[in-house]
């Protein structure tokens, strides 16, 4: 399951992907998201960077193919803070090994964290945006991800 809120004023993305894969309408969301965030960046001015959240707490990433996707559809993004929260040691590393080896842009800034916690100090110094923003954007996010799991009971 993916699923994302925006806030459009401050500029902010914050998303989840826990259980399966990505199907094609959550990348096709993705890359939606990521326009509709190029497209308020444009507006908003030269001073201004977006700030992007992604929570992964699943084993299966994107295949290929969504990768792609996604990637070329964040090359447009032209300023911005990226943070990645993922349990996964190997996905951390590889992060951190394309970065060593991306050119410099002083543009666009990620990082890959193992915990939320961690994610947030570093998208708070980074942003300027207070911590509560955050919490209640994944807030959001989770009470969106419990409605959609919990069984209904019948009346």
């Amino acid at each position: 399951m993916f699923l994302i809120a925006h806030d459009d004023e401050r500029l902010i993305s914050f998303s989840m992907h826990v259980g399966d894969g990505l199907t094609e309408a959550e990348v096709q969301a993705i890359v939606d998201s990521i326009e509709r965030s190029t497209a308020l960046l444009a507006r908003a001015g030269n001073d201004v960077v977006f700030t992007t959240v992604v929570v992964v707490d699943t084993d299966h990433g994107p295949t290929a193919g969504q990768r792609k996707r996604i990637g070329q559809a964040s090359k447009l993004l032209a300023r911005s803070n990226q943070v990645l929260v993922t349990r996964s040691a190997v996905v951390r590393a590889m992060m951190t090994a394309m970065r060593w080896f991306a050119p410099a842009d002083a543009h666009n800034h990620q990082e890959t964290f193992a915990t939320y916690e961690e994610a947030r100090a570093w998208i708070v110094q980074r942003s300027g945006h207070p911590a509560h923003v955050f919490d209640a954007m994944r807030a959001e996010l989770l009470g969106r991800m419990r409605a959609r799991t919990t069984p209904r009971s019948s009346a």
